[in-house]
């Protein structure tokens, strides 16, 4: 027997025998645990799972992946089981299996071992894709900033939205709102994290900073295909462009850092970058714990603003409803404490989350043998066994439709039904437990501001796109033809 033949037979071998040895050390685990199997997804490759990497790489590239997943949740149920390249992967929507993982048995589960090395040159290690001791330091160095006494004040904002404002025909012509509000929080998100504005709304804008931006756009599409083949496969993605691109990214980020480090006592603590400079010397840590932060600031708000100006405008009433509400301010100063106590726009905010959430699903990795308590048997009531190595997709864009908690019109936009909703773990617009979203109060608080501000000058909204909502997972739950509407001046 040859060697070219001898070691591929091997490595088949081994394989085989872990499966075997996985599928009996499972079996003995449910059986010690008085667990039962939830239902598995039908696959014509049980045991690697390439029919279902096929299936998601399709569904991203074309923007399906929600529906795809909801369709599969209605037919197997809230948590069902399946394979991927030859991991063994767990499906869950269930409310109390997202609790027990994100939260309950938040040590039971990681993040890095999915996310840490998968384009690691591009991004560095930081708060996105790391765990344990690491990640609480991460936190530690981003809290201080998003303190609620760092964005009560709107100044900043303002300036960015005065100049919004002036893009924004008044002669009833149609135009798309959604890359406006994205210029609009790229200039405020890089004034709060850099010092420095991209000024992506004027003609100043700066030739370094568009290159940043250029770049930034390709390589996250790049980063996007690495991760879905993974810490292994990644080799496979060998784009002599996006490695540019990381380059001209790293160039930027790291003038930024130095220039940092240089100011000592002149450091602004409204910047962020300031702020972790004041706790890290190391410039590669602080170029990397930056960037990952940046990924939310650039399309986190700006998507949470365009999905509530698509809804409103195919729905006059909520829109009437909600300016009558803002008009009861007056010329008073728009604070937090103001905003927030404005029922209606929160209620308009959370019903555009609960349809068109940020991110439409997270994944992590089970540490070691653990359980789920729900799932299993036939009513899928029972707990589930989870060994060690399994991948937990937790889906949120499923959760927020679950016809058992909001009811059998889930489909339709309807603000009033947060009349009678206090969910805790059956919406999560913002993720929960340690990992919970950082800048969860600055985003909400800067939306609201912004909606308030149109609101105010504008006295009526019309869509004008009548095609429905077309999902990309791309930059957030966006809409793939963007918003198209007229706004009237008040």
């Amino acid at each position: 027997m040859g060697l070219a033949f001898a070691l591929p037979l091997a490595a088949l071998l081994a394989f085989l025998c872990k499966v075997l040895y996985s599928s009996l050390s499972n079996r003995n685990g449910m059986r010690k645990n008085g667990c039962s199997a939830p239902p598995k997804l039908p696959q014509k490759d049980p045991v690697l799972g390439l029919d279902e990497f096929v299936k998601w790489a399709r569904a991203m590239g074309d923007g399906s992946i929600i529906r795809m997943f909801r369709q599969r949740h209605e037919k197997l149920g809230k948590t069902f089981q399946g394979v991927m390249l030859g991991t063994n992967q767990i499906y869950t929507m269930d409310s109390k299996n997202i609790q027990t993982v994100l939260a309950l048995d938040f040590d039971s589960y990681g993040l890095e071992p999915l996310r840490g090395g998968v384009g690691e040159y591009l991004v560095g290690k930081g708060i996105q894709t790391s765990d344990g001791p690491f990640h609480k330091y991460s936190r530690s160095l981003v809290r201080p900033t998003f303190a609620r006494n760092n964005f009560a004040n709107f100044a900043s904002l303002q300036r960015h939205v005065d100049e919004f404002m002036g893009h924004i025909p008044r002669d009833s012509s149609t135009f798309d709102i959604q890359p406006l509000l994205q210029r609009l929080f790229l200039d405020e998100g890089t004034e709060f994290l850099f010092g420095e504005s991209a000024k992506s709304l004027s003609p100043e804008s700066p030739q370094e900073m568009n290159e940043f931006l250029n770049a930034h756009e390709y390589a996250m599409r790049g980063l996007s295909i690495r991760l879905q083949l993974g810490k292994t496969l990644q080799v496979l993605h060998q784009d002599k462009k996006w490695f540019e691109c990381c380059r001209v990214i790293h160039r930027f980020l790291d003038r930024h850092v130095y220039r940092a480090l240089e100011l000592q006592e002149m450091r602004d603590k409204s910047v962020l970058l300031h702020e972790m400079a004041r706790v890290t010397r190391d410039p590669l840590d602080l170029r990397n714990q930056i960037f990952h932060i940046f990924f939310d600031v650039k399309k986190n708000i700006s998507t949470i603003v365009s999905n509530v100006f698509f809804n409103l405008s195919r729905h006059p009433k909520a829109w009437q409803k909600l300016r009558a509400e803002v008009l009861e301010i007056g010329d008073d100063e728009l604070t937090v404490d103001v905003l927030k106590s404005k029922i209606y726009l929160r209620w308009v905010v959370n019903e555009t989350f609960r349809i068109m959430p940020l991110a439409w699903a997270t994944a992590r990795l089970s540490l070691r043998d653990t359980l789920l308590p729900h799932g299993g048997g036939p009513k899928g009531t029972e707990p589930i066994f989870v060994p060690k190595g399994t991948r937990i997709l937790v889906n949120w864009a499923a959760l927020h439709m679950d016809r058992d908690y909001w009811g059998d019109d889930v489909e339709e936009w309807r603000p009033e039904r947060w009349q009678d909703k206090k969910p805790t773990w059956e919406f999560l617009p913002f993720s929960g437990g340690p990992r919970i979203c950082v800048a969860q109060q600055l985003a909400l608080s800067q939306a609201y501001y912004v909606i308030v501000r149109l609101m105010r000058e504008f006295k009526n909204i019309e869509s004008r796109d009548s095609r429905p909502f077309d999902t990309t997972t791309r930059l957030g739950v966006s809409n793939k033809n963007g918003v198209k509407i007229v706004l009237t001046p008040a």
